[in-house]
């Protein structure tokens, strides 16, 4: 399962988890951090459902985003929502070899949006971007009082390396720990209800996505 941003789990005990893992069980719970693992009953499992962004900047057409879509209500829908709508906007940037939408830069404070910058620019030297499926599961949310938070998985096992410049294909699809990389974002709750992404990580091959 994926754990908690850093960030969070260093933050306290005053929190409410939302576990979401793609097994199946969805718990919500009351209490520590460490509490957060343990199990609940088994109830069926989300269905994952094809998203692509929402906003003008469209991903590449060869390119799609599969998220397994929680079923939540409240602050943990509202964080996942503003998750969901982050990576999609990132993707696109990734795509692109630079941030193109405004609206990207909208979700988040300067110091997500300098890691973000790192991040894509690192994407861009290597010239290359995802095509065909990127998916996005085992999602778990937390609620603190003065922080909140999600974390998730990305697979790219059904995705390709494609030439940024000359759009095309450019090796296989990656395997194993190759294939996944830990999300983890932290964010703060707005005047008007929405969350802000004010912090940004990703780990490459983390065992927890496998």
């Amino acid at each position: 399962m994926r754990p908690l941003p850093t960030a969070l789990a260093l933050a306290g005990s005053a929190v409410t988890v939302v576990v979401l893992c793609g097994c199946g069980s969805s718990v919500q719970q009351s209490g520590s951090i460490a509490g957060a693992a343990s199990g609940g009953p088994a109830s069926a499992a989300p269905q994952p459902t094809t998203s692509q962004p929402t906003n003008a900047a469209a991903l590449p057409a060869d390119l799609h985003l599969e998220f397994t879509d929680p079923q939540l209500s409240g602050d943990p829908e509202a964080i996942y929502a503003a998750a969901k709508a982050f990576a999609q906007d990132y993707e696109q940037a990734a795509s692109a070899g630079e941030i193109t939408d405004p609206g990207l830069s909208a979700m988040m404070n300067v110091a997500a949006a300098a890691g973000v910058a790192r991040t894509v620019d690192a994407d861009d030297r290597s010239g290359e971007r995802w095509a065909g499926v990127v998916s996005f599961s085992d999602f778990q949310v937390a609620v603190l009082s003065k922080a909140s938070g999600i974390g998730f998985c990305e697979s790219d096992a059904s995705a390709y390396p494609v030439s940024i410049t000359r759009d095309t294909r450019e090796g296989s699809s990656p395997t194993g720990a190759a294939a996944v990389r830990a999300w983890e974002l932290t964010v703060a709750k707005e005047s008007d209800g929405n969350y802000q992404i004010t912090s940004f990580n990703t780990i490459s091959g983390d065992s927890a996505c496998l």
